[in-house]
């Protein structure tokens, strides 16, 4: 077992575990040869095609262009040809054909409806037939908010949000706790005055009420939590 590893053909030596490395990184520059020449392929396979779509379309353009330019000459000169099919000359061809005519008359209209618009608009009649045909296009199940659909089921939904979340905010509370607290400050206050001004009161029962000398009554009672304060006769 000792001499082993100092075979030759034993896969733990150095020399044999060197030549698998060797041999790897051969194979992987290989694999990465063949992957650079396929990409670069398949680039000038990609970039040739791409070069003679440019062509084609080039080709056709070119075509159109000379096309289009030989029309445009001959529909020019059909224009400016002042002679009939018979050759005789002829000053009122473009009358004839409406040439420049149709242009002026769509003009005028297009100017004439502005102004019948802005006339409407003026005394409300055309806001009146807008709102009248978006009122009328709308459907029955939205005019009607039946069974938690429609405008009015919306309005609802949205109202009754609005009211959760101000009885559910935390804010709105306190500031009702506070307003409360002040009021009953306030009613204190006056009591206070009022019993401070009247002096002092004195043979009052739990359970019964005297008149003194100021006019005024003071009832107080177990079952009450404060003190009332009321003119006399």
């Amino acid at each position: 077992m000792n001499i082993l590893p100092k075979k030759s053909w034993h896969v733990l030596n150095k020399d044999n575990i060197a030549k698998v490395r060797r041999d790897e990184a051969q194979a992987r520059a290989e694999e990465e040869e063949k992957a650079s020449r396929a990409a670069i392929a398949e680039q000038e396979a990609r970039l040739g095609a791409m070069r003679k779509r440019a062509r084609e379309k080039d080709g056709v353009e070119e075509e159109e262009r000379g096309g289009g330019k030989e029309r445009g000459r001959k529909e020019k000169r059909e224009e400016c040809s002042v002679t009939d099919a018979s050759g005789h000359i002829n000053f009122f061809t473009d009358l004839q054909k409406g040439i420049g005519l149709q242009v002026g008359n769509v003009e005028r209209e297009k100017e004439m409806k502005q102004e019948q618009e802005k006339l409407e608009k003026r005394i409300g009649l055309l806001n009146y037939l807008v709102d009248k045909d978006k009122s009328d296009n709308v459907p029955w199940y939205v005019k009607s908010g039946r069974g938690g659909a429609g405008v009015e089921a919306e309005g609802r939904k949205s109202a009754k949000a609005e009211a959760r979340k101000e009885l559910q905010d935390p804010l709105l509370e306190m500031r009702g706790h506070l307003e409360a607290k002040r009021k009953r400050e306030e009613v204190v206050g006056v009591v206070g005055g009022v019993v401070s001004g009247a002096g002092a009161v004195q043979g009052i029962s739990h359970s019964s009420s005297q008149v003194s000398q100021h006019g005024i009554m003071l009832l107080h009672t177990p079952s009450t939590l404060g003190m009332f304060v009321t003119r006399g006769p």
